[in-house]
């Protein structure tokens, strides 16, 4: 018989995940020395009943992975969150009060990590028979600037090469912000370069200014985001909306020099 659906809520104990989110805010895992972090939810992984495996991502830096086995055909999903956190700075001491848990990392996203441990956990302790794998993943090196996502770079040769076999992938961060994606998202950098060494814009003609293919690329981006605006983002059922993301690259350089590389 196919347990319901409060009975499996039953299993989870608002008490229990709340201590667990708490003691992981509690483990400190800035970018760059974030293991104690991923020790951590691989022995809350384990707590819940599912083997793990380390898989090292960069030197002393390791991805947690736990598959929960299917038992039919079906398609393969991943809960993925990353284990770092950005620089803890002035962020408040890690405490729990009668409604939420404080301290770095809560929302992005050690909270999202035990809420995956738990809910994964009371679906096998109920006898929730999946019909595909179940994959429980967290990552490193994922908080920019001092992360260079060595962790989800490891993580995804691993969907590509078939090791991680998984149809989706659902990211758990936060509260309000569940995201899924395909493995057919695109990210990807794009360099623009010219010969030569930087120079003082004064000296270069502006037809000759390497700066201006950029400019015209942007353009391009605008136009494409507006044209999915306008159809809705064009949502698709594995992804929701398509959105354009542009994020800063390193092409520039102090004063008015013109860079060799964007």
């Amino acid at each position: 018989m196919t347990p319901r659906v409060d009975d499996i809520l039953a299993g989870i104990s608002a008490e229990a995940l709340a201590a667990d989110c708490l003691e992981f805010v509690r483990v400190e895992s800035p970018t760059g020395a974030e293991d104690p972090g991923s020790l951590f939810l691989a022995d809350l992984l384990e707590r819940q009943g599912f083997p793990v495996a380390l898989r090292e991502a960069a030197p002393g830096r390791h991805n947690v992975l736990a598959r929960w086995p299917g038992v039919g055909e079906g398609r393969s999903l991943a809960f993925n969150g990353h284990t770092d956190t950005i620089p803890l700075g002035e962020c408040v001491a890690p405490r729990r009060d009668a409604e939420w848990v404080w301290g770095r990392g809560a929302e992005d996203m050690k909270g999202g990590l035990v809420a995956m441990a738990h809910a994964a956990g009371a679906l096998k302790r109920a006898g929730v028979r999946l019909r595909g794998d179940l994959w429980l993943t967290g990552v490193v090196g994922h908080e920019s600037p001092a992360g260079r996502k060595e962790g989800p770079r490891a993580l995804i040769r691993q969907f590509r090469s078939g090791e991680v076999p998984v149809e989706a992938v659902l990211i758990v961060e936060g509260p309000a912000k569940i995201w899924t994606a395909s493995l057919g998202s695109a990210i990807f950098t794009l360099r623009i370069e010219s010969e030569g060494e930087p120079i003082h814009t004064i000296k270069i003609p502006y037809a000759e200014n390497p700066i201006r293919h950029l400019g015209r690329l942007l353009t391009a981006f605008e136009a494409l985001s507006a044209d999915l605006d306008r159809r809705g983002g064009c949502r698709t059922r594995r992804c929701g909306s398509r959105r354009m993301r542009l994020q800063r690259g390193p092409g520039a350089v102090p004063g008015r020099r013109v860079p060799v590389r964007t």
